[in-house]
């Protein structure tokens, strides 16, 4: 990794090189279609690892999962929601309904780590809970940056769960509960 800049210094020098060569003071069409053609050339072979990665649906349960919360919530319900990469907002954006991502994050809390012991967990759904959220919802393959999954990290916060709400949707890709007030 540590080649990666000199060589693409060199790069970028032979490319102009090879725009330029044969030029003169004022370039003629020819060295002008030939630096169109090799910006064209480089955005193109530099863009086509990626289509694979741009092509890949790795929110697509966030967004299943925000539109089952949309189908349930009413109009001024909070929803709670772990999307497959912990602290991803999409599930609570395409839910159309305010709340919070799980584990709140923020400050100098990471969004992207799941708490070590459930009772810890426990306390901030209570939290959650305290401030009016009607939902919670994730995807089951949910997980953290440690690739801890939330289904088998924190099974006590879904025995939890089962005690203070009612489970509404359980398929094979997601868990959404009502959650009843305090």
């Amino acid at each position: 990794h540590i080649f990666h800049v000199p060589f693409a210094m060199f790069c970028g020098r032979g490319a102009v090189v090879l725009a330029t060569l044969g030029a003169k003071t004022v370039p003629s069409p020819g060295i002008i279609l030939r630096s169109i053609c090799i910006a064209a050339a480089m955005l193109v072979w530099s863009t086509f690892p990626l289509v694979r990665t741009m092509k890949a649906p790795f929110a697509m349960n966030g967004k299943l999962l925000g539109d089952e919360l949309a189908r349930r919530a009413q109009p001024g319900d909070l929803v709670v929601a772990i999307a497959p990469e912990v602290g991803d907002p999409v599930a609570v954006y395409y839910s159309r309904a305010r709340g919070w991502v799980f584990p709140p994050g923020g400050g100098d809390v990471e969004w992207s780590r799941f708490v070590e012991d459930d009772a810890i967990a426990i306390a901030q759904l209570e939290e959650l809970r305290t401030q009016g959220a009607d939902w919670f919802g994730v995807a089951k393959d949910a997980e953290d940056s440690q690739k801890r999954p939330f289904i088998e990290h924190h099974d006590g916060v879904i025995d939890y769960l089962n005690k203070i709400g009612t489970k509404r949707l359980d398929s094979d890709n997601l868990l959404i509960y009502e959650i009843s007030r305090p």
